[in-house]
């Protein structure tokens, strides 16, 4: 792969981050965009295509599943590496999408799992990165989804109650910008993040920005097994990026 050079660099990291994404959205070659540049295996296997990336920038399309559950183990390695008095204080357990799946809720009978209580237990386990006990946080962060649209449960054992938070769009709101309904995981997400910190959550107006600092994460995920499949522009660019924090 040519086009990328990493000379002349912009000034500023959201112009290195534009034309790197810029990049990404060109490629039209079908063996590229079915390769995988990012994969993790803890706590299940998870592979992110160049079609994915595609995705992930194209304004009107909602995130994958697949998607959605590596930024929430993106979120759950960050939360690894907050000071252990924070944690302990403010603990938090991040779900994917996985018991949304198993559960089926809005969906046709003939699409529901029947899972387990032992495999629905399973999505409650502790992550790879920490060592806590689910009944040791105070905050459980449930995503869900209906209707095309996300939204979150919080879970407070400390003040034993419920918090829901949906992301849903009013429809004289976004009567003129459909695509605010494939944001709303682009919503979630931070809400997860801010949630528990005793600040206003602030989330960036601006999807598109959203979208690509995503990418980069995603690209940037420290145990990426396919950071191999990068190509070294591309890498060289990350790294360029990485450096203007």
């Amino acid at each position: 792969m040519v086009g990328l050079s990493t000379k002349d660099m912009p000034v500023t990291k959201a112009d290195s981050i534009d034309v790197l994404c810029d990049y990404i959205m060109a490629i039209e070659d079908d063996t590229t965009l079915e390769m995988t540049w990012v994969r993790s295996f803890n706590p299940f296997k998870i592979e992110i295509f160049v079609k994915d990336l595609q995705n992930i920038l194209t304004i009107n399309k909602d995130m994958t599943l697949r998607c959605f559950d590596m930024a929430v183990r993106l979120l759950a390695n960050k939360e690894s590496c907050r000071p252990k008095g924070e944690i302990i204080n403010n603990r938090k357990h991040y779900m994917d999408m996985h018991f949304w799946r198993m559960v089926g809720f809005g969906k046709l009978p003939k699409y529901h799992q029947d899972p387990t209580a032992e495999e629905l237990a399973k999505t409650l386990d502790c992550w790879p990165s920490m060592n806590y006990y689910i009944t040791g946080c105070r905050y459980v962060l449930m995503p869900w989804k209906f209707n095309g649209c996300h939204a979150l449960f919080v879970i407070d054992h400390v003040k034993k109650h419920v918090t829901f938070i949906d992301f849903t769009p009013t429809q004289d709101w976004c009567k003129h910008m459909p695509y605010k309904r494939c944001n709303t995981s682009y919503l979630v997400l931070p809400a997860m993040a801010m949630w528990g910190n005793d600040r206003r959550m602030k989330f960036v107006g601006d999807a598109k920005i959203v979208r690509r600092n995503f990418v980069i994460d995603l690209l940037s995920y420290e145990d990426n097994s396919c950071r191999y499949a990068i190509p070294a522009n591309i890498q060289q660019r990350l790294i360029d990026i990485a450096k203007k924090d």
